[in-house]
């Protein structure tokens, strides 16, 4: 009843926002609609290689639980639930929705979309250890526990040693072909060492409770061991080369070039607005303007610089190049005028 509640709570919090966005615009209810029950199904191939790759993306980030979510998935339909399947069909169905809105929708493009079915599956994968744990408790073990178990501990066993040495051997996986790049700042190796030691530690401790049936305390010291190995790995990401941004220094390097001259964005169908963070870092505003816009603008302000995308073509008349801003800004900074 824990799940209903929460389902029911959710939706009364909901609802008032509901009904004040439609008493202000009675279009938002087909927006909705549209949004959430889109009509474009009509390229069915791209839509499911997109599916593919947004499912990949989902069980990439559920690791090391993705096996579990597997099982949680044909957990109500087993002969172990019985007598428990309505409660286990709430997860299910909330990830069934995450599913059908999210990873198969076609209106969602970007990979941050596919967050939003990880609530979903966290709580459909605990349901599972919930009724594992139940199970237990009379003496019963599910044949999907007895199973997955093994996987699951090698699963962990090979990430408590790999993962941390593989940050220590980014540049030889470069070179090799495996990284694209180098993406966090390498750890020393005593500290790999450490993390090693801790990780196959409570990898020890799990195996024993694994082997031993103790579904519940496995769950939560394999929690423990997932919570330990992404703060091991938040630092050197965090401060690795993936996490700098160049768009800091780039706006710098337009600032003291610009000073307080005149900057407009040259607006396009694909980019009419430069990119906000270009603007947070720059701390002015750059309107945008049309190409036809440009004479008059420059027989108003002497000095004059235009930001474009730097795929555009024709140049600005009269202009000549400056600096070409790096990704991801993708843009190019012209002058007009003399200074």
């Amino acid at each position: 009843m824990g799940l209903l509640a929460a389902l029911l709570i959710g939706t009364l919090m909901v609802c008032p926002w509901c009904v004040y966005a439609y008493s202000l615009d009675p279009a938002a209810a087909a927006y909705w609609l549209d949004l959430f029950m889109p009509r474009d199904w009509t390229d069915m191939t791209q839509l499911g290689r997109q599916a593919g790759h947004r499912a990949g993306y989902t069980l990439a980030v559920m690791l090391p639980w993705t096996i579990w979510l597997l099982a949680a998935v044909m957990q109500p339909f087993s002969t172990s639930s019985a007598g428990t399947r309505l409660r286990l069909l709430l997860g299910w169905l909330w990830f069934l929705a995450a599913v059908l809105l999210v990873i198969l929708s076609p209106w969602s493009e970007r990979i941050s979309d596919q967050i939003l079915a990880l609530p979903a599956a966290a709580v459909l994968v605990g349901q599972l250890f919930s009724q594992y744990a139940e199970l237990a408790s009379e003496g019963r073990y599910a044949r999907l526990w007895r199973w997955l178990r093994w996987p699951q501990l090698a699963l962990l066993l090979v990430m408590s040693v790999v993962l941390p040495v593989a940050l220590m051997a980014q540049p030889e996986l470069v070179v090799e072909g495996w990284l694209p790049r180098v993406i966090a700042a390498a750890p020393p190796w005593y500290a790999v060492a450490a993390a090693i030691a801790v990780l196959l530690a409570i990898w020890g401790i799990s195996a024993q409770l694994a082997m031993r049936h103790y579904p519940a305390r496995a769950v939560a010291v394999w929690a423990l061991w997932t919570l330990l190995l992404s703060t091991a790995l938040a630092w050197p990401l965090a401060t690795g080369p993936v996490a700098r941004s160049d768009i800091p220094a780039e706006a710098q390097a337009v600032r003291a070039r610009v000073g307080h001259a005149g900057l407009f964005w040259v607006a396009t169908d694909d980019q009419p607005e430069p990119d906000p963070a270009l603007l947070l870092y720059l701390g002015r505003p750059i309107p945008p303007v049309q190409s036809d816009q440009l004479p008059d603008i420059a027989a108003e302000l002497r000095d004059l610089y235009l930001l474009t995308p730097r795929r555009m073509t024709p140049a600005p008349p009269g202009s000549e190049p400056v600096r070409e801003l790096a990704a991801p800004l993708d843009a190019m900074l012209w002058r007009l005028g003399d200074r």
